[in-house]
């Protein structure tokens, strides 16, 4: 599939959902990307606005959305550019210079307050100006980045678009064409690749390092190497959050007591940096390095990630912006430690790396949870399961699970025109479901609609500890049932947003939907859990039918302009209702509302006996089916297999008399398969390995 070709298929992708989600092109274009950037960590919950209007001086004043990232403390602005002609159209350097003044009048009209003053108080344009108001004044916003987003081609003319400082503050722009999408599509949407020129920041130098650890022949190189606070904090500030993609606590608040203790040591001690800290822990996917007078030096770093220390090195940052002069990063010196990865399993390597790494901060089982065998199981539902034919349709079709980033549209990319419409019949893009979209529906479900107001990452991490600890004991209730309530939430979830969206209440370009919508369901089965405990939604008739049967749903819509009222009411606790939504307090208010169900819709209710009998016989099944695997699986690695991994775990020690014992069958089994309960003990012990860093997958 060459560019032009993935643009139609985008496009003919975008008028699909715009005809079923009654929206438009440009619509689902901002939805893709949103999704996009999600799945590739360029930026986390980006938000749309749609805003244009004439700002002081007559001067044009147009956003087509927003996000910050707490990271870096960056405000993003972005406008798009969508194009429906045919062929592949071009953006000129004088069109992207347009769209960051606009964006430039955004800032200064919001910061003289012209936009809130001559805006409708209650408008969602209103609250996004005050917002970036009230973060700029608190000095929350160290940099601004401006994306430009379109399905046209970047003009060969374009070369580097600089911008000058705002208001004190530097600007990035970003430029994301319909080339750089689909080069992204194409690799399975991997992050955006880093290349660290070393002598830019070394005054014409390298940095010296040793060579501590591994070759070429090896899954990984490790380096040692002191990097001085002023290249760390130089980094950073190019390139901002994109270093702590790996780093799962990006986003801890910068109040903590340990950034407290760092930002003390720079400004009172900075000698003693090196000392204090327990430095940095880095990856990278190649490095140049150069003999130099005193010794190897690295000149060069590719797709550099701080797995470890993003807290040090944001303190770095922001004590030089804060302090100046008095932040005498020059006399700071920091440890490194950078693990050069030379195998093809890149994101497996950093995670075990960021897993094991000597932490800061407590680290829980949570934060890793995307690789859980939790998405692996309802992937292999998700497969398995077929969705009844519904509306006149003879086939059935399936909602694709996405465990892996881009896999959706990597499935397609790879075939035929004919090919990818029978796909689309099987995997309609409306049955979709991604890892956020999940903790998103369920967390919903468990009554926790200030967190998935949060965002896509806060909200994850709520919801991977939420399954935690429902699965601790055992695993059989991700099962059959439990896939087909997860996708009558989603059928719920999507059809009030859209009934939301076209209700006469809801006032058009208002960014608070998706806070409505949580709410709402949030709202829903609180009272049902408090006031109804021995009845149920009919789950399986949502799933029968592949929609919301009508009194379930006008008791939604009924519920969600309810909502509307108390999420937008003057007397709330605090003005922007986005940031209102994030508090629990938010929440308990929403709790302690007085509702009244519709008579109709309680009506419909089922037996909480009979949904708690569905969940016992399914969980049973899958009890029954684990086992079933656990022996497959045994018996599908061999003999030979289980031999290695014994010997493996010899040499490391790692392997008691009980285990050994267990692995002797699975190496016996032409004499006498393991039965049910071995082969489990058998796999634990294959998952301890792994665990203690042997490669069960390839020994």
């Amino acid at each position: 599939m060459n560019i032009l070709e993935y643009k139609q298929m985008l496009h003919d992708e975008f008028a699909r959902e715009a005809e079923v989600s009654a929206s438009s092109i440009e619509s689902e274009f901002m939805n893709y990307i949103i999704q996009m950037f999600n799945d590739n960590e360029e930026i986390f919950d980006l938000n749309i606005c749609w805003l244009n209007m004439i700002g002081q001086f007559k001067r044009k004043i147009m956003i087509d959305g927003f996000a910050y990232d707490e990271a870096d403390k960056s405000y993003i602005f972005y406008c798009t550019k969508y194009d429906f002609s045919e062929e592949l159209a071009t953006i000129t350097n004088t069109e992207i210079i347009t769209y960051c003044r606009n964006m430039e009048a955004f800032i200064d009209n919001a910061l003289s307050r012209y936009i809130q003053n001559n805006t409708e108080y209650s408008s969602y344009a209103n609250a996004v100006a005050e917002d970036f108001y009230r973060r700029f004044q608190n000095g929350d916003v160290q940099r601004f980045k401006f994306y430009v987003i379109t399905n046209c081609i970047l003009s060969d003319a374009v070369k580097t678009i600089k911008h000058n400082t705002i208001s004190g503050k530097t600007v990035e722009v970003v430029i994301w064409d319909i080339e750089r999408m689909y080069n992204s599509d194409n690799s399975a949407r991997e992050k955006e690749p880093i290349s660290i020129d070393v002598k830019k920041y070394c005054k014409g130098k390298g940095l010296p390092c040793i060579k501590a650890y591994g070759n070429e022949n090896m899954d990984y190189t490790a380096y040692l190497a002191i990097i001085p606070g002023t290249m760390l904090s130089d980094i950073y500030e190019e390139y901002g959050s994109r270093l702590l993609e790996g780093n799962v606590r990006s986003f801890l608040s910068a109040s903590g007591k340990v950034n407290k203790g760092i930002k003390e040591t720079i400004l009172k001690c900075p000698q003693y940096f090196f000392t204090y800290n327990n430095g940095i822990a880095t990856t990278a996917t190649n490095i140049e390095i150069e003999n130099s007078e005193d010794g190897l030096v690295i000149t060069k770093m590719d797709n550099l990630q701080i797995i470890n220390g993003g807290q040090t090195t944001a303190s770095l940052t922001n004590a030089k912006i804060n302090y100046k002069n008095d932040a005498r990063l020059n006399e700071i010196s920091v440890a490194m430690k950078l693990t050069v990865i030379n195998s093809d399993n890149t994101n497996e390597m950093i995670e075990k790396i960021s897993r094991y790494a000597n932490s800061q901060n407590k680290v829980s089982d949570a934060d890793f949870f995307s690789n859980s065998p939790f998405h692996i199981r309802f992937e292999q539902l998700s497969k398995s399961i077929l969705a009844p034919a519904v509306n006149g349709n003879q086939y059935q079709t399936t909602w694709f699970y996405e465990r892996a980033r881009g896999a959706y549209k990597q499935e397609q990319m790879k075939m035929t025109k004919s090919a990818r419409e029978k796909f689309l019949l099987r995997n309609p893009k409306s049955q979709l479901i991604t890892k956020t979209d999940l903790a998103k529906y369920l967390n919903s479900y468990y009554c926790l609609p200030h967190m998935v107001s949060k965002g896509a990452q806060k909200n994850m991490k709520a919801f991977a500890e939420k399954i935690v600890d429902i699965t601790k004991n055992s695993d059989d209730m991700i099962n059959e049932y439990f896939f087909k309530q997860s996708v009558s939430l989603a059928i719920m979830h999507k059809e009030l947003d859209r009934g939301v969206k076209n209700s006469d209440w809801f006032p058009e370009g208002s960014g608070y939907k998706a806070n409505i919508v949580t709410y709402t369901i949030s709202k829903l089965f609180f009272i049902l859990k408090n006031e109804y405990r021995d009845r149920s939604i009919n789950f399986e008739k949502i799933w029968n039918k592949q929609t919301l049967y009508p009194e379930l749903k006008r008791q939604l819509l009924d519920l969600a302009e309810i909502t509307f009222g108390f999420i937008t009411d003057p007397k709330r606790n605090y003005q922007n209702v986005t940031e209102w939504c994030k508090m629990e307090e938010c929440w308990k208010r929403m709790q302690a509302l007085e509702i009244n169900l519709n008579n109709e819709f309680v009506n419909t209710l089922i037996s909480i006996e009979e949904e708690m009998e569905k969940k016992k016989d399914a969980k049973k099944e899958q009890k029954e089916n684990n086992n079933i695997k656990a022996e497959i699986l045994v018996v599908e690695l061999g003999p030979e297999y289980w031999q290695r991994l014994l010997q493996k775990a010899k040499e490391r020690r790692i392997v008691n008399m009980i285990e050994e014992a267990d692995v002797n069958c699975a190496i016996n089994m032409e004499k006498r398969l393991p039965n049910t309960v071995q082969a489990k003990r058998i796999l634990a012990f294959r998952k301890k390995c792994s665990e203690e860093g042997i490669d069960i997958e390839n020994i």
